[in-house]
């Protein structure tokens, strides 16, 4: 039995497993990732609210949450020395908007997805980066089996 919350991680992990230039895709935000499996992306969420959809003995829930893809790059490539961090980022980020834009993971486990921005962490010197890619989540459950999508 999984939260909905993890069977869509896990989803949007599978999606982007195997896409170039992503090296790894992680539903952890604890993964210890090394050095080697740069560019690898990591899929979590944040912030989620909850409303009562329809009322009854085991009312529906319509849930809205932050769906983030967070990329993980080195500064510089070491096979490509002229690519820098921003560059190595936005190739990933065009990967993980194309592959999330083309899947079904609309009309089987979330009821609507839009993406809402991006965020960088990276400062001068420091050997890789991070930009974590935000998407707006609406999902349905029942309040006794939040395992089992609406």
């Amino acid at each position: 039995m999984k939260h909905v919350r993890t069977l869509i991680r896990e989803e949007v992990a599978n999606i982007l497993s195997g896409r170039a230039p992503l090296a790894a895709v992680y539903t952890s935000r604890t993964a210890n990732v090394a050095r080697d499996v740069l560019p690898c992306a990591t899929v979590f969420f944040g912030e989620e609210s909850s409303a009562v959809f329809t009322q009854g003995a085991n009312p529906t829930h319509e849930r809205t949450a932050t769906l983030n893809v967070q990329i993980r790059a080195s500064a510089v490539d070491e096979s490509e020395p002229d690519q820098q961090f921003d560059a190595i980022a936005d190739t990933c980020a065009i990967v993980i908007e194309q592959a999330i834009a083309e899947s079904d993971l609309v009309g089987t486990l979330v009821k609507f997805m839009t993406y809402a921005g991006m965020d960088t962490e990276y400062t001068d010197g420091q050997p890789e980066g991070l930009v974590t890619l935000t998407w707006v989540v609406r999902y349905m459950v029942r309040a006794q089996s939040p395992d089992q999508p609406v």
